[in-house]
């Protein structure tokens, strides 16, 4: 049997979410193909423990955070040097933008013999002021080209930095994937989750809408709210499974349109996939996207699908076939396609077996493996 390459994966946060998925999903998907996984994650402890009963060796990051602060940095580099030095990979994998960077860094430092970067989507397309989205434009293209390789979630986020010198030549695209296993009942499903948020009960004949998202300006909650509250005489629901920054202007913004227990905030939701069958429609209104986890794991249930047109969400989603695209920032597309989708449950469950199919076909878990380990061999 040949010698076990040693790979190490370093991701910003550990608090759970589409990057940690996909740290997940890659990491105990090598260490069952004879790899030598270790993974050091920051912030929150979900991912290291899910990977701790998975036997996958983990290290606790310290002083790495999301957000950049210059004293903090120096700190966090000299985290990363000294277990990069540590544990000797033959693979340094990283994983969000302040940990790619810093870890290029640290690598190239090092000489690691390969430093992949798999950039889930960048800083630079957030809604910033100009100098701000210049410079996180630099420091992506600077991640990449420290980097041997850099992995692309979607066409899309390969294409935003096609025009630095050298960076499209150094980008490859892998789809992010998922195993498509058995899935509860709509009937089994809605008893779980009436028994983690009991004010549902209440709900049973509503039409039931479910967004798995994190409480950030990204992901255009605050656009939906104002398109739902339009929906007038419809009944519905509207669960949203997700912690974050935005929680108190949401629940504000919710007294303030008399939605109260038409709209629930659940928090953070531990394997919150289980709870999709129960719904009848998956939301996603964001401003800026990758390749979502949380569509693949509606398609893998057949939920149908309404999402913006951002990202690489329009490589998983073709409107009208697998889901509905609108645009984003625009409430009145949420409003009248909600009305299309709840009017018409024949065309909504054609809709979610198409997306099973799709998931099934062309965002598998091996598909994903194979294109990760195609930018380990540098091939």
């Amino acid at each position: 049997m040949p010698i076990a390459k040693r790979v190490l994966f370093i991701v910003t946060k550990g608090s759970w979410g589409g990057a940690q998925r996909y740290v997940f999903d890659v990491a105990t998907g090598l260490a069952a193909r004879n790899y030598e996984v270790s993974v050091a994650a920051g912030g929150g402890s979900e991912l290291l423990s899910a990977l701790s009963k998975e036997g996958v060796r983990t290290v606790k990051l310290v002083y790495m955070e999301r957000d950049f602060a210059r004293r903090g940095e120096w700190r966090a580099f000299r985290e990363l040097f000294k277990i990069i030095r540590a544990q000797k990979p033959d693979i340094l994998h990283l994983n969000s933008s302040k940990a790619g960077l810093l870890g290029a860094l640290a690598g190239r430092l090092l000489r690691v013999p390969r430093i992949v970067f798999t950039a889930h989507g960048w800083a630079s397309e957030e809604s910033r002021p100009l100098k701000e989205r210049a410079l996180f434009l630099t420091l992506h293209w600077l991640t990449v080209l420290l980097s041997h390789c850099t992995i692309a979630v979607s066409k899309h986020t390969r294409r935003h930095l096609k025009w630095f010198p050298f960076a499209s030549r150094k980008m490859i695209t892998v789809h992010n994937g998922i195993s498509i296993g058995a899935k509860l009942s709509r009937a089994a499903s809605w008893e779980l989750l009436i028994k983690r948020i009991s004010v549902l009960a209440a709900h049973y004949t509503s039409y039931r809408i479910v967004s798995i998202a994190e409480l950030h300006p990204n992901k255009g909650l605050d656009v939906a709210l104002e398109g739902l509250a339009a929906l007038g005489s419809v009944p519905w629901v509207w669960v949203i499974m997700g912690e974050g920054e935005l929680r108190q202007e949401l629940e504000r913004r919710i007294q303030e349109c008399g939605l109260h227990g038409r709209v629930i905030l659940a928090g953070r939701v531990p394997r919150a996939a289980q709870y999709l069958p129960a719904f009848d429609l998956f939301l996603l209104p964001s401003r800026k996207e990758g390749l979502p986890y949380v569509l693949l794991e509606a398609g893998a249930v057949e939920l149908p699908v309404l999402a913006t047109s951002v990202g690489g969400i329009p490589e998983l989603i073709r409107s009208m076939k697998d889901g509905i695209l609108i645009d984003p920032e625009v409430p009145e597309a949420v409003t009248g396609a909600v009305r299309i989708m709840a009017a018409d449950p024949q065309k909504c469950k054609q809709f979610g077996a198409r997306l099973k199919e799709r998931v099934g076909e062309a965002f598998s878990t091996e598909i994903m493996l194979e294109g990760v380990i195609h930018a380990y061999e540098g091939v």
